[in-house]
């Protein structure tokens, strides 16, 4: 990114996160640690391979909630960001953005809303929605509410990358993806419904560690693959494949259930027959919202209870895990330790 707005966006970055000018010199992880609207909220991990940053954590500090920002750069200049914590309290956002040959957005949880002027759009992004983007979008504002779980999974493509889908007609035989990609100068957006598939590897790079070892890390890059080939193959899907309003609110509303009532969480047939719906088709709904069935989304959200808990230091070990529902300690220490990558008491210590 060169120039003097460039140099003015690496000091901004560089201030705000306590990095060298050196450091900050990679320009994936300036826009997307920039675009955390974490300042001053969480503290930074950074690690490198053999030149620029490859990696970025940043996890919300004690007193403003739970969880992380976690953003991992490829040898084929591939950036995947996971986003995945729940604000205490209710923050404003804004940002400048940076130009972008093509970037993906997949929405697994709704909790802000987001303004971008240069195209007219005020919206609360809703769970499985599928956000495709072209250049730079302008001042981009909103707000994250309290107590939300934000959870969304970015990916920034080089530009070589968009070069070889031209040049193999990739993006030809995709009719709406050409309209974005091929409009000429200027920003552009298309919002869209994700498909199941979409969001189903959308939620396991979610589920991924924060923090990847070197296998887990071609893991990460060979879902965030797949998660593209499925986006380019989201045309194909037939017009039924798309959720009915009911549908969604159906799912709202289940999701509601289960969070109210996670430590005795209904049947899946007690909470379709809830919701307005049969079995069959809830399930399919959740998952094509989600991105996930209804009994890993419990695991999940009982996992972010937990997480919570521990951070505030109430009770231990096992006090929380019969508190998120788990009898036996040790089962819960296995499942915390494949959601975090860490186990619960390690993580006690860490935030105490």
């Amino acid at each position: 990114m060169p120039g003097r707005a460039g140099d003015r966006l690496m000091r901004r970055y560089a201030a705000m996160s306590s990095l060298t000018a050196a450091e900050s010199a990679d320009d994936a992880f300036v826009l997307c640690e920039e675009s955390s609207l974490l300042a001053g909220l969480c503290d930074i991990d950074r690690r490198r391979g053999a030149g620029p940053v490859r990696h970025l954590l940043a996890r919300l500090r004690a007193g403003h909630g739970h969880g992380c920002m976690a953003l991992q750069r490829f040898d084929s200049g591939l950036v995947v960001g996971r986003t995945d914590y729940t604000l205490r309290q209710a923050r404003p956002s804004r940002h400048d953005d940076l130009d972008s040959h093509f970037g993906v957005m997949l929405f697994l949880s709704g909790g802000c809303e987001v303004r971008i002027p240069e195209l007219g759009l005020h919206c609360a992004p809703q769970p499985g929605e599928l956000w495709l983007r072209r250049g730079n979008l302008g001042s981009i504002g909103g707000i994250q509410h309290a107590g939300a779980h934000i959870a969304v999974i970015s990916l920034e493509l080089p530009a070589p990358m968009v070069a070889a889908w031209h040049e193999e007609g990739c993006i030809a035989q995709r009719p709406a993806l050409a309209r974005l990609l091929c409009a000429g100068a200027g920003p552009g957006l298309l919002r869209t419904q994700a498909a199941a598939t979409s969001a189903s590897i959308a939620a396991h790079l979610l589920d991924l560690p924060a923090v990847p070892g070197a296998v887990q890390r071609l893991e990460l890059e060979a879902a965030a693959l797949s998660l593209l080939a499925a986006v380019l193959a989201e045309e194909k899907r037939p017009p039924g494949a798309r959720l009915t309003p009911r549908q969604r609110s159906a799912v709202d509303e289940a999701i509601d259930i289960l969070r109210a009532e996670l430590l005795e969480p209904p049947t899946i047939g007690t909470l379709a027959r809830r919701v307005g719906l049969n079995e069959c088709s809830l399930k399919q709904a959740f998952r094509a919202c989600t991105g996930r069935t209804i009994g890993a989304f419990v695991r999940a959200e009982r996992m972010q209870r937990a997480q919570s808990l521990l951070e505030a230091g109430i009770g231990n070990v096992q006090a929380v895990a019969h508190h998120v529902g788990y009898a036996n300690a040790s089962k819960f220490a296995t499942a915390f330790r494949q959601q975090f990558g860490v186990s619960p008491s390690r993580f006690a210590r860490q935030a105490g």
